[in-house]
């Protein structure tokens, strides 16, 4: 009897068992549903992203570079400014606002590209990319609220800007995509495109400063410093003012462009004669010997037989004192002072020394886009005139600039530590008098075409 109830007690606990598993297994089957489940949510919620984000991506990239073509061609287009072919755009194609039918189109790019089926539809309207991935795509002023960022007073005035969301200041457009994918998955991405100071008249990698009744005019007549620029008298500047340092202002000037300091360096060149030396027709030797371009000799100073060809040498200083010079590109081993009158010509100077222009010479560069180039400084006063194309000055040194000079191109100047002590020896670049300088951009200092400047992911 005891041995039949101890062996319903074994069959008891056995079931007892069996039936504790069998909860077990249900748990753990359960618990890997629900977590397939919440995986499967997880995998489809980063796939509707992905799809959204390539989306935007797709809608960015497509608007950017239909703005930058557009934004490049600003000139030929018949606008009188970067900015005004950005007001053009914020205004979209009717060129009208102020009521809700002509603000339909604000900020449309709609009418942009060759092709219209490739196009991006007006704000509020998706452009399909797959049946569940479709973007839009418009351009803001950066200071329009309608961005939804909220700036300061100090943020607008930072970003050289002025809270009216049609009048571009700063030469900038956002440009803002938001990308759809399955699930209402959404991004939204803005580029910043903007045209820069980078191929402004004057570049210095160092501090400048401007004085007097200095005109600096042009498409790209704008002036940036790697280090402080002060500007003091009535100087006139066309387009910005900027520099990497601090910015000061006393009297009177006026600066057409956006203003200030705190700005992006831009890099100089390495300026260095020696690498233009296969461009002259003349070379004026340190032995005091004018050779050409293949080492003949064509005269030797010592004897006088260079003053027909306008120059004479001394000490290391090959000079022009009187009215005339050859035509040509001259290589000089040593410094140049040019103090007559000579001209009209057409003459370029590579100089491994100084060079000192006084007088009142009047040329224009026989080198396509280089004027002037030294490895130590350059000074410039009296009535230099330059004629013809727009060329470069580089100065490897310092330069100062004054007197009545009319000069046409780009002063790019890479400020090394002085060695030459034509220029003070203080690494400020000085311009000053009565200096008009005219340049319409594109000779290699910097680029003025528009380019993406910012990104940010809302």
């Amino acid at each position: 009897m005891r041995a039949q109830l101890l062996r319903r007690d074994e069959h008891g606990f056995a079931l007892i068992g069996v039936l504790l598993m069998l909860f077990l297994l249900a748990g753990l089957v359960a618990s890997l549903t629900v977590s397939g489940q919440t995986e499967t949510k997880i995998s489809l919620n980063y796939e509707a992203e992905a799809k959204a984000r390539a989306a935007a991506e797709a809608g960015i990239n497509h608007a950017t570079s239909l703005v930058i073509d557009k934004l490049a061609t600003w000139q030929a287009d018949g606008y009188a400014s970067p900015s005004a072919a950005i007001n053009a755009l914020l205004k979209g194609p009717d060129g009208l606002t102020g009521t809700a039918a002509r603000d339909a189109d604000n900020g449309s790019l709609e009418n942009l590209g060759a092709d219209a089926t490739q196009r991006i539809p007006r704000p509020g309207t998706r452009r399909q990319l797959t049946p569940d991935e479709q973007y839009e795509a418009r351009v803001f002023d950066d200071d329009d609220p309608a961005r939804g960022v909220t700036l300061s007073a100090a943020d607008v005035s930072r970003i050289s800007e002025d809270n009216q969301i049609f009048n571009d200041q700063n030469k900038q457009i956002v440009i803002r995509a938001i990308g759809y994918g399955p699930n209402n998955a959404v991004v939204t991405l803005e580029t910043t495109v903007g045209f820069g100071v980078g191929d402004a008249a004057i570049i210095v990698n160092g501090d400048i400063d401007i004085q007097g009744n200095v005109q600096i005019q042009g498409a790209a007549g704008s002036v940036h410093a790697n280090g402080d620029l002060d500007i003091t008298g009535s100087p006139n500047i066309q387009g910005d003012a900027t520099a990497t340092g601090s910015y000061s202002t006393s009297g009177h000037p006026s600066v057409g462009g956006q203003t200030g300091g705190g700005f992006a360096a831009i890099a100089p060149p390495n300026v260095q004669a020696s690498d233009h030396r296969a461009e002259a027709d003349w070379v004026l030797t340190s032995a005091g010997t004018m050779t050409n371009s293949a080492g003949t000799l064509i005269c030797n100073s010592a004897s006088g037989g260079c003053a027909a060809r306008g120059w004479t040498y001394s000490g290391g200083t090959w000079s022009v004192t009187g009215n005339g010079i050859q035509n040509g590109t001259y290589y000089v081993q040593g410094d140049v002072s040019i103090t007559g009158n000579p001209g009209p010509a057409t003459v370029s100077i590579i100089s491994e020394g100084s060079i000192d222009i006084a007088g009142s010479p009047r040329f224009q560069a026989s080198d396509p886009g280089l004027f002037l180039l030294a490895n130590g400084d350059i000074e410039i006063t009296g009535n230099l005139t330059q004629t013809g194309a727009e060329a470069q000055i580089l100065v490897r040194e310092q330069i100062s600039v004054g007197g009545n000079p009319t000069l046409l191109g780009q002063i790019v100047v890479q400020n090394v530590p002085s060695v030459a002590n034509l220029v003070h020896a203080n690494r400020v670049d000085t311009f000053y008098g009565s200096l008009s300088l005219t340049y319409s951009g594109g000779l290699g200092g910097g680029s003025g075409a528009p380019a993406v400047t910012g990104w940010r992911q809302q």
